[in-house]
């Protein structure tokens, strides 16, 4: 069997743009680097025959970055105490203004049952019941 080597710093080069352009943070971005890699070093011990194209470079880097957000899902919520003291960006437009714009893209039904639901924190069964409509089609 030939022996093969690998261009580590080459692999390097070409995935860091790449990880830097999916987590968009630099720090994230070296992390997954770092996961990356590793996962290519294991992929080229199991099949060293194998092409390393960008796709294939890419395709890894891309699911580690999911792995790591199902991984991390849980630890990323945050609570509704920081929420109710920090005002949110919504990137230039008031909230009365994107309320304005969903009630003229929105059917009035639809309007309010997304008022009641998510405003007023009705549950769909009980916004349903005052609709008088199915749970189903409430949630929908």
């Amino acid at each position: 069997m030939p022996e093969y080597t690998l261009d580590v710093s080459g692999l390097r080069t070409r995935l860091h743009k790449y990880c830097l352009h999916v987590a968009r943070d630099p720090w994230e971005a070296e992390d997954l680097l770092q996961e990356t890699m590793i996962k290519v070093m294991r992929a080229v011990e199991t099949e060293p025959e194998r092409p390393l194209s960008s796709a294939y470079l890419y395709r890894i880097a891309s699911n580690a970055w999911k792995d790591r957000w199902k991984r991390d899902k849980f630890n990323r919520s945050v609570s509704e105490d920081v929420l109710r003291d920090r005002s949110g960006e919504d990137g230039g437009l008031s909230t009365r203004e994107l309320l304005e714009t969903l009630a003229d893209r929105l059917s009035s039904r639809a309007m309010v049952i997304l008022l009641l639901m998510d405003v007023f924190d009705f549950t769909a069964r009980e916004t349903a019941e005052f609709l008088s409509m199915s749970e189903g089609t409430a949630q929908v």
